[in-house]
């Protein structure tokens, strides 16, 4: 049976609304409804950007989208499934073209010790952006050297905007220069952290795994716990404090770099990360 495409949009929408859990049976996006593209002002230059509004009647906020080097803003895979889905659960979407860079092939700190100097100019203006569109309830989203990128942003410039960092397929390995290691940024980070990957990730990703969760719940020389595991803080039942302190991490069994075959699964958990940890009920009940 062919569905109208003038109706299929609001069946996906009641699915939403009345549905526990996110109904992924339905298409990630309505035909032929992928968005805007804008050109965001950062200093003299136009950057390419792709906004995708909230498709349901409630709006929980705005999910701004860093993609990995080599990448583009609605690149197959991680970002785009992210980009075009979430905004039938009550995000909008806008998702940033990162620095192009030549040369020779680098590692991802290189990559960041570039990108530090150019990207916070650009989350800036996404920021701007959202907020031209009364959307001040902001979450992160970083892939690969995006989400080191979102990290660094943050704790160099701190945002009662920004709620949280959905960090995905990022490189926690240990560096000589502590201002580009990703372990170390999750543990300065002072907002909620999901940090996901797949098994058959980078080795870089899944060789960091553990220390990027021991060293992001772990304790600076003469400073307080910035974060808990969430599995800790559930056990004291404590639900405000996991708000405010929760990192978790989670692993996908069989998954790829960009999640090919895995991306249902993947919208399905940053759907409920979200719901928890930044939707606007929750924050206001902070």
């Amino acid at each position: 049976m062919k569905v109208n495409k003038i109706i299929l949009p609001f069946i996906i929408l009641l699915l939403t609304l009345f549905s526990g859990e996110p109904s992924l049976a339905v298409e990630a996006v309505p035909s032929g409804n992928n968005g805007d593209r804008l050109m965001l002002k950062v200093g003299g230059s136009e950057v390419l950007s792709l906004y995708h509004h909230s498709q349901t009647a409630r709006l929980d906020g705005g999910v701004i989208l860093l993609h990995d080097q080599g990448a583009r803003p609605d690149w197959p895979g991680v970002i785009q499934t992210l980009r075009r889905g979430l905004p039938l659960y009550g995000w909008s979407t806008l998702s940033i073209e990162m620095p192009a860079l030549g040369g020779a092939s680098k590692t991802s700190s290189q990559v960041l010790k570039q990108w530090s100097e150019m990207v916070p100019a650009r989350i800036d203006a996404a920021l701007e952006e959202l907020k031209a569109r009364k959307i001040t309830n902001i979450v992160l989203i970083g892939h690969g050297v995006g989400a080191l990128a979102a990290a660094d942003y943050m704790i160099k410039k701190p945002s009662e905007q920004i709620q949280g960092l959905i960090a995905i397929g990022m490189d926690g390995s240990q560096t000589e220069d502590k201002q580009v290691d990703g372990s170390l940024l999750l543990r300065k980070f002072q907002k909620p952290i999901f940090d996901l990957y797949g098994s058959r990730d980078l080795e870089s990703v899944v060789g960091s795994a553990s220390r990027r969760e021991q060293t992001a719940i772990s304790v600076e020389l003469g400073k307080k716990a910035v974060h808990l595991r969430a599995a800790d803080i559930a056990k004291s039942f404590n639900q405000k404090r996991a708000k405010e302190l929760s990192y978790r991490q989670h692993r996908f069994e069989g998954a790829d770099h960009q999640f090919r075959g895995y991306e249902k699964q993947l919208l399905r958990r940053v759907v409920g990360w979200l719901r928890r940890y930044a939707a606007i009920a929750d924050i206001n009940s902070r």
